[in-house]
């Protein structure tokens, strides 16, 4: 099951159907800025993120957390498969909806 919200995202990167975005909010309708362009339906296959509390992971590792800036403010959970420093990069993303 997947997220009910509509997500915006600045696209960082386009490669082989691979789009690497940074997910940015609604913000841009509040600012007056250009309307975002629908780009349709798209599977999200991992987060790359830069912890900024709490303990490291371990790749291999399933870890629970709350996004940040999550609207619906749900568990996700997830399978670390790369950490390095702060950055960690987990994917297999499940939505906990309960």
């Amino acid at each position: 099951m997947g997220c009910p919200i509509t997500h915006f995202a600045k696209v960082l990167k386009n490669k082989q159907g691979i789009v690497t975005v940074h997910l940015v909010g609604p913000v841009h309708l509040r600012q007056g800025l250009p309307v975002p362009e629908d780009i349709g339906i798209c599977l999200v296959a991992a987060f790359e993120e830069t912890m900024s509390r709490g303990r490291r992971p371990e790749v291999g590792e399933t870890v629970r957390f709350l996004p940040e800036h999550c609207m619906m403010q749900k568990v996700h959970s997830e399978v670390v498969v790369h950490s390095e420093g702060a950055r960690v990069r987990i994917e297999g993303i499940d939505l906990k909806v309960w």
